[in-house]
């Protein structure tokens, strides 16, 4: 439960729309992400290919376009050319084979052993591109659209899975809405990541930089939205080191992972392509409501708050005198937010117990159970304040749609992996289900335009 300590721990100001948020979010010299161990491709002035396509590799790596590569590895992020051979300005080639103007590749026309391809469309080792889809590990682009540093797409490697018939996702949601239609590409449990964790595992004092070696290894793999979150969140220091800052902390791997993905994220939501969005997954990147509201400390106040009074976020979050307590809505979705993200690197590492985690489950469900809450407490206590909320789109979506990510991995979890909810979990299951908190929900589908469902009375 060390991290459990370090997360309620570490609060400080969050530069995110003015705001404040917890979980050690970083000072003056941490976080960002320019300089990544494993190169995503997309900075650069020119396409690379191999492993990693989409910008040419980074700003020392660029497999440019007048020294193209060797024979087999034209223009990667690991090599990006040859190192004795060269060629000539209009033959290179590699060291056994320098080439003769048109295979494997000249200054016109650059690509690999195997599919040499032509000026514009310069492949990989296995794909020669299609000049359409510049970010992605099958179809590196071309010269004209390879991607850019400041927005690039996010990773999308899998079709979203569907939620169980009969589970809480069910209970829960209702189908003809946004909670219940919500979808996503879940972190891939058939990914083998034992040799990467048994080998930062085996290292008594790994350095920060195989911390995040390791970790961007298990992210690419297996969670690419947890990648994305780390390499493109700009930290907030806007060094664009996130990965590796959190990764310099000396809580050890199995910590670092966690709190970088939690903790990029908070930076990847206040700051990445204009800021104000919560950047939920691939297809949900939805924008943050422009007003905070009242202080969510009120919750202390309501007659919910001691049907669990050593909740989990509590302390940190909601109490009087807590740490962010007086901040408002806004900073809540965005913790609930990066809870969800915490949930998913968890379960992807559940079947490996040296990174296994389960508590950020209760955070999760903490947040879940005082969304309707909140809503609650606002339509008794500050009738303006409601009645502008339900006005809301953004306040609408987000609730609707970070519910309905909720009940996904919290059935995924049940589903799909050893893990059982033990007592901690159940309560917060049943203090969900008051009918009072689930009628607001309702109201909140009723004002997004959907028709709602029955509610008990």
């Amino acid at each position: 439960m060390e991290l459990k300590k370090m997360i309620v721990a570490m609060c400080l100001t969050l530069p995110m729309m003015t705001l404040t948020a917890c979980g050690g979010i970083g000072d003056d010299n941490d976080n960002g992400n320019g300089g990544d161990v494993v190169d995503d491709g997309s900075s650069g002035s020119n396409p690379g290919g191999g492993s990693n396509p989409g910008g040419g590799g980074d700003n020392s790596n660029p497999g440019d376009d007048t020294d193209p590569g060797d024979g087999s590895n034209p223009g990667d992020g690991s090599n990006p050319d040859d190192d004795t051979d060269p060629g000539d300005g209009s033959n290179p080639g590699d060291d056994s084979d320098p080439g003769d103007g048109s295979n494997p590749g000249d200054d016109t026309d650059p690509g690999d052993g195997s599919n040499p391809g032509d000026g514009s469309n310069p492949g990989d080792d296995s794909d020669p591109g299609d000049g359409s889809n510049p970010g992605d590990d099958t179809d590196p682009g071309d010269d004209t659209d390879p991607g850019n540093d400041t927005d690039p797409e996010p990773p999308v490697d899998n079709e979203p899975d569907e939620p169980s018939a009969d589970g809480y996702f069910a209970e829960f949601t209702d189908a003809s809405c946004a909670d219940g239609q919500y979808r996503e590409a879940l972190p891939d449990l058939k990914v083998d990541l034992s040799q990467v964790i048994n080998d930062i595992d085996a290292k008594a004092n790994p350095t920060a930089e195989e911390i995040e070696a390791a970790m961007m290894t298990v992210l690419d793999a297996g969670y690419p939205y947890g990648a994305f979150i780390v390499r493109e969140s700009p930290g907030f220091d806007r060094s664009y080191n996130c990965g590796y800052n959190w990764s310099n902390r000396g809580y050890g791997w199995e910590n670092s992972f966690g709190l970088a993905v939690h903790e990029c994220g908070h930076a990847l939501d206040a700051y990445y392509n204009g800021g104000n969005t919560y950047y939920l997954s691939e297809d949900y990147a939805i924008p943050e409501m422009r007003r905070d509201y009242f202080s969510r400390n009120e919750l202390s106040g309501d007659e919910y708050h001691n049907q669990i009074p050593d909740a989990a976020a509590n302390s940190t979050y909601f109490d009087i005198g807590s740490t962010t307590g007086n901040q408002g809505i806004q900073t809540m979705y965005d913790e609930w937010a990066q809870y969800v993200h915490s949930v998913a690197l968890d379960y992807l590492l559940y079947q490996y117990p040296q990174g296994r985690r389960d508590f950020y489950l209760e955070y999760m469900l903490n947040f879940a159970w005082a969304a309707p809450r909140y809503l609650i407490w606002a339509k008794e206590n500050h009738p303006d304040d409601f009645e502008h909320m339900m006005a809301d789109p953004d306040v609408l979506q987000a609730t609707l749609v970070l519910w309905g990510q909720t009940w996904t991995y919290y059935d995924a979890f049940i589903n799909n992996t050893s893990w059982t909810p033990s007592q901690d979990e159940e309560r917060y299951v049943e203090a969900i289900r008051d009918p009072k908190l689930q009628n607001i929900m309702n109201e909140v589908r009723i004002n997004y335009g959907c028709n709602g469902i029955d509610q008990p009375e």
